[in-house]
């Protein structure tokens, strides 16, 4: 009973030792699994296709160049070239396969004149393996060769570091533009104050000696003498006046200084007033 009990642990043991090595592989082959075995399995699984169902003569790896045209946050635009060929009057026939979480997406038999494809509806930010398969067919020499590949391209984030650079970067420049112009538009308005307020300065300037030439002309005219007028100013008019009838009036005034009547008399100071020059004569009038 007690050897049948320990022949028993001993095939239990066994067993978990067994199982715990057979998990350590597994992990291992997992975690080592890379695109090159996706590769090779596709390679495998190459015959599911049925337009590959036909025979060919020959595998060629490496020659097909795959290219990415544009990645979006939904798709992918991939093109292919074959770098060589085996033929000139050769026909192709290519295929288009992109590995998705979901299964396979598959393109449609693709002709000769046909280089590129757009797989849509894809995820954001997320890595796919693109293969693209091109079976070529020589009419003179009656030969078939597979030429195949595979890439990963990924597709964009919807919100990118250089996206937001490049919005910071437009926000900035507008912000700008609105300074700029706030600020030319206050510069405006402020020479536009200024040169207001300078004209408005200039004519009252002009008011008050306007006002002080018509004071004064009003005096000398109340006086009995004549009021100047005829579009000059009053300044001008009585100094114009005054040149030419300075001597005149400056000797009637002294010969009627003891008359009683016939004319009017001034005071000292009215008579300091009367000095002027007389530009006709040149000759300074009292």
């Amino acid at each position: 009973m007690l050897s049948s009990v320990t022949s028993g642990l001993r095939q239990t043991t066994r067993a978990s030792f067994s199982l715990s090595i057979v998990v350590a592989l597994l992990h291992q082959l997992v975690s080592s699994y890379s695109t090159e075995d996706f590769i090779s399995h596709a390679n495998r699984t190459i015959d599911m296709f049925d337009h590959f169902r036909e025979p060919y003569d020959k595998r060629n790896y490496g020659i097909l160049d795959i290219d990415v045209i544009e990645a979006t946050t939904s798709s992918l635009h991939v093109t292919w070239k074959l770098t060589n060929m085996s033929s000139s009057d050769s026909v192709m026939e290519s295929t288009v396969i992109c590995e998705t979480t979901n299964g396979r997406i598959v393109s449609d038999k693709l002709h000769s004149a046909t280089n590129s494809f757009h797989f849509q509806f894809l995820t954001s930010d997320t890595r796919y393996i693109v293969c693209v398969y091109v079976l070529e067919k020589s009419t003179t020499a009656n030969t078939s060769i597979l030429h195949y590949n595979c890439q990963p391209f990924s597709t964009i984030p919807l919100v990118r570091a250089d996206s937001i650079v490049g919005v910071i970067l437009t926000l900035g420049y507008f912000g700008l533009m609105v300074v700029m112009g706030y600020a030319a538009w206050w510069r405006k308005m402020k020479n536009a104050r200024r040169n207001g307020d300078e004209d408005k300065r200039k004519l009252k300037d002009a008011d008050d000696s306007e006002r002080k030439s018509t004071k004064k002309l009003e005096k000398y005219g109340s006086s009995g003498i004549t009021n100047f007028g005829g579009g000059a100013s009053g300044d001008e008019a009585e100094a114009k006046w005054l040149g030419e009838n300075g001597v005149a009036a400056s000797k009637s005034s002294a010969g009627c200084s003891g008359a009683t009547t016939g004319c009017v008399g001034f005071s000292k100071e009215e008579e300091e007033d009367m000095v002027y020059y007389n530009a006709k004569n040149r000759e300074i009038s009292f």
